[in-house]
């Protein structure tokens, strides 16, 4: 395995945020609830979770239950014996329940969690637990339904969760698997020909029945179960119904919750920040779900909007009341999820991607509101995976890496072109343009002599002299693009395998497509030889 890292701060999809904590520039731990990525800082959050959290003996319960549904190890459910003895903490990470793995910078987040409460293991000298939570209340289909996957004709594939019957709103972790579903998955693994048969087993268990969250679950359980990581489903009821007080408290601050919430992104983005979450102004910071399991806007005023279009008027006792008897239940919005995180479990650090970070930003304030201990964020790994076809492809096209990630491909493009052009024609039209432009300026003192008004139409002569040197160049360039056609292609093959349709690989590329490509075992140990400290993304090529 060769490796190369890349800095974050020319690296397109990594925003301003991420950055800061990377480069540990002192002036973000003042946006953050807590001082992010900082160690010392879990330190003190153990300390203070293994003294106050109340539910540790209802958490090892919920974690037991839910790890022997999706198929735990025995040896890892063991150690939530740490848990029941307040004796331990957590890491937590959690992501959208994508079909057959979802992209593969989920099943990095997860591998990234293990490795983080390892580390922190040694160092606080208490056990630590990495936590999956399964974000199964979302409710956007298209956005999770596909595993995408690179073709040999340069495209991208894409196998699909296709329901036996869509529903407007309703939590896609609900939606039924079963051997349909798996009928895509059984024509891609055809197509592909030489793959991972670990791969495939892992696949064909945990998406052969149940609902999507489910099978997510068992996919995590199948893969990163035996290096310690614990599965949990955000909408346990047992969890909800534990963070009753939280949802109450919710509602009486949610006036001061949007107004705090407003107050901080400006503050953000006035430092140069991101602030990509933007909350309806009007409604609280959650939905409720019947027993349909479809999401119910609730707006500030009272009002619940219905599936059927129809809607009523809830008041605060009668919308609590409704909860604490279990006819609706909370389903949390991007805002106030991680505040339920951190209310149900004794986390003392979150692994999150680029987005996830601004949001945290933007929600800082949420957490003093609520009463609600903050966690350390730590930016997941980023990794591109290519084999060696694509190393020896850079190496003849004379690029490095992070020209190959940070440029655009027109930048690229004009990069190959000039080393491959022995006539250097670019750099003669170049030239040309330069002389011409000096030329005209050269006459600009004699016509302002002459006639001041002469000197202004110098720009727009100029413009008129290029135009023929710019045809003749556009000549030049397609013949030297036909002459050079071989490097072009290759340029091609190279950006499709590193950065399929202009974005980072990791988000693109299909779990399910890596691990049948690379192998399960394989690619974890790939994992585990890269530097998790997130200080840079990792490029690697297999051998």
């Amino acid at each position: 395995m060769i490796r190369h890292a890349i800095a974050y701060d020319p690296l397109p999809g990594f925003g301003p945020a991420w950055r800061a904590i990377v480069a540990e520039r002192p002036e973000v731990d003042s946006l953050f609830a807590c001082s992010p990525a900082n160690p010392e800082a879990c330190r003190l959050l153990a300390a203070s979770r293994l003294q106050s959290f109340p539910f540790y003996a209802e958490v090892a319960d919920i974690l037991r239950v839910e790890g022997m549904l999706y198929g735990i190890p025995a040896e890892t459910i063991a150690r939530l014996k740490h848990l029941e003895k307040r004796e331990a903490v957590v890491v937590v990470t959690g992501q959208q329940v994508g079909f057959l793995g979802g992209p593969l910078f989920t099943l990095v987040k997860a591998y990234h969690a293990v490795r983080l409460a390892r580390a922190l293991e040694a160092t606080l000298k208490i056990p630590v637990l990495p936590v999956f939570w399964l974000e199964g209340e979302d409710h956007d289909l298209a956005e999770i339904r596909a595993s995408k996957f690179p073709t040999q004709d340069g495209t991208i594939g894409s196998i699909e969760f296709s329901p036996s019957q869509e529903i407007a709103h309703q939590e896609v972790g609900r939606y039924l698997v079963n051997e349909n579903a798996l009928a895509s998955w059984h024509e891609a693994l055809a197509q592909w020909g030489n793959v991972s048969g670990e791969a495939a087993e892992v696949f064909e268990h945990a998406y052969r029945e149940g609902d999507l969250s489910t099978a997510f679950g068992r996919f995590l359980a199948a893969t990163l179960g035996e290096r310690g990581l614990f599965v949990v489903e955000g909408r346990n009821e047992k969890l909800k119904k534990l963070a009753q007080p939280l949802w109450e408290h919710a509602i009486d601050q949610r006036v001061e919750l949007h107004h705090e919430f407003q107050r901080q992104t400006e503050e953000a983005q006035a430092q140069g920040f991101a602030a990509p979450m933007s909350p309806t102004p009007d409604a609280h910071f959650f939905y409720v779900v019947g027993n349909d399991y479809v999401r119910r806007p609730v707006l500030l005023d009272g009002t619940v909007k219905h599936p059927d279009g129809s809607s009523e008027h809830v008041g605060v006792d009668e919308l609590k009341a409704r909860l604490r008897a279990g006819t609706w239940q909370v389903s949390p919005k991007a805002a106030l999820r991680p505040l339920f995180q951190d209310y149900i479990l004794p986390s003392i650090a979150y692994v999150g991607g680029p987005g996830e970070l601004e949001y945290h930003m933007q929600l800082a304030p949420f957490y003093d509101i609520l009463n609600v201990t903050a966690p350390s964020l730590f930016p997941r790994v980023s990794v591109t995976v290519v084999d060696q076809k694509c190393e020896k492809l850079r190496e003849k096209l004379g690029l490095s890496w992070e020209d190959v990630l940070t440029k655009s491909e027109q930048e690229l493009t004009k990069q190959v072109l000039r080393a491959a052009d022995e006539s250097h024609a670019t750099e003669q039209f170049a030239q040309a343009r330069v002389e011409i432009e000096a030329a005209f300026n050269k006459l600009k003192p004699t016509l302002e002599a002459v006639d001041v008004t002469l000197a202004g139409a110098v720009g727009s002569s100029i413009g008129k002299a290029l135009q023929p040197l710019e045809q003749l160049e556009g000549k030049v360039n397609k013949a030297i693009k036909q002459q050079h056609a071989v490097e072009l292609a290759r340029l091609q093959k190279l950006l499709f395998a590193a950065k399929p349709n202009g974005k980072p690989m990791e988000r693109v590329v299909g779990t399910a497509w890596a691990l049948a490509h690379y192998g399960v075992k394989e690619f974890l140990d790939m994992l585990d030889k890269l530097p998790a400290d997130g200080a840079a993304h990792q490029v690697v090529i297999t051998e």
